[in-house]
């Protein structure tokens, strides 16, 4: 299976080993013009080619194609790419203007997977799995955004939430189903909107709270109270399930009772370790698609990220 990628940022290498990895041959890649990074990658893998223009890529016989570019010109890319009438890979977020999302054309949204990796985190499969088999529950779900500065713009938080923590509210919409924003409050500073928190109701009927903070040394996390389980992702690399409380009695030297959680935990598999993490299981599908096998995918499809992109305008206003 030939693939062909358009551009040549800090994340096409990862796709490159992983794609390699699910079976592809990279056969072409081009980027903006005179991209010495595009001329790189080309001599470094046997076989990868360089065009000078999406034109001549796209002129090129190929089974599949990713595009990494940025988002202010992805939605221009792809449509010259759905011409072509082959599986699509898109890195996140396509785009951060919903109204984009309308010149898509609906008939080739089956042959089209966005790069929302994170769904194929060993750890958020069994995340959710295991909200499937306890049912509804309280969510809190925790986005600390531009968490290595102290002094944070306007224009930088609208980019980190639009364009970085619509990972985090895609995985809440796969694991969750949809979820509609109940109520919203907000603190500001000179800078304009410092925290949000909104109340959600989910699909499953779960309840919950979204946190989003700018500047705040924190990483992100969601977790769950279900009938008879506290689950958390923290950060989300890692997996805790409570399965108990467990009393540790007074004792001289510290003359009161404390109670301490009983956990299993899981991180990252070693298929996640080999690769960027979710890359691999997300070229696994899209190899699958491109040899027309498509069944039941958990990769995002533009609906999905049409969903987390109208999210996160939500929460900005």
């Amino acid at each position: 299976m030939k693939l062909g990628i358009i551009g040549a940022g800090s994340i096409v290498p990862f796709h490159l080993k992983a794609s390699i990895g699910a079976g592809f041959i990279p056969s072409v890649i081009c980027a903006k013009p005179g991209s010495k990074n595009a001329m790189k990658m080309a001599e470094s893998i046997k076989g990868l080619e360089f065009a000078y223009s999406i034109s001549d890529l796209l002129d090129t016989r190929l089974d599949a194609i990713l595009i990494a570019t940025p988002p202010a010109v992805t939605t221009e890319i792809l449509k010259q790419a759905i011409k072509k009438n082959i599986p699509l890979l898109v890195e996140k977020p396509l785009t951060t203007d919903l109204s984009q999302f309308l010149e898509i054309p609906s008939y080739a949204h089956d042959r089209i997977i966005l790069g929302y990796n994170r769904r194929h985190y060993s750890t958020v499969k069994k995340f959710r799995d295991l909200i499937q088999e306890s049912g509804k529950g309280i969510v809190r779900v925790d986005i600390p955004e531009l968490s290595t500065k102290h002094q944070t713009s306007k224009i930088e938080r609208r980019t980190a939430l639009l364009e970085n923590a619509t990972h985090l509210l895609d995985l809440l919409n796969f694991i969750l189903g949809s979820i509609t924003i109940t109520n919203k409050e907000h603190i500001s500073d000179e800078e304009g909107i410092k925290f949000t928190r909104a109340s959600f109701i989910s699909s499953n009927l779960s309840i919950g709270t979204i946190s989003i903070a700018y500047g705040v040394p924190d990483s992100p996390r969601i977790s769950m109270w279900t009938k008879d389980k506290s689950i958390e992702l923290s950060p989300i690399e890692h997996l805790n399930l409570s399965i108990g409380m467990k009393r540790i009695e007074p004792t001289e030297s510290l003359p009161i009772a404390s109670y301490r959680k009983e956990y299993i935990n899981w991180k990252l598999d070693n298929v996640d370790v080999r690769f960027k993490p979710g890359f691999l299981r997300q070229y696994l599908e899209f190899y699958s698609l491109a040899e027309g096998k498509r069944t039941s995918f958990d990769s995002a499809s533009v609906l999905d990220a049409q969903k987390a992109i109208s999210l996160a305008h939500e929460l900005l206003n």
